[in-house]
């Protein structure tokens, strides 16, 4: 989907935990389908956080463009 709409993404792996809140709403019960988007940035948790605009612009793009797709009959499922 992101490439269809020219939104340029960068994929990371994780092991087991990304050290999130993702992780424990992941595991609730049975488990809950999550994904996890990340905005590139620098110095997080500081006064001084800084990211860049243009990232900013492409993360809210593509969050529009992932709900947008979601169809009525639309389910999810933890494997």
């Amino acid at each position: 989907m992101a490439k269809s709409k020219e939104i340029h993404i960068q994929h990371e792996a994780t092991s087991v935990r990304t050290g999130t809140d993702t992780d424990s709403i992941f595991y609730q019960k049975t488990g809950v389908p999550s994904a996890l988007i990340s905005l590139p940035l620098r110095y997080m948790h500081s006064p001084v956080e800084i990211c860049s605009l243009q990232d900013v612009h492409a993360l809210i793009d593509l969050m529009f463009e992932a709900v947008m797709g979601f169809t009525k009959d639309q389910t999810f499922t933890v494997h």
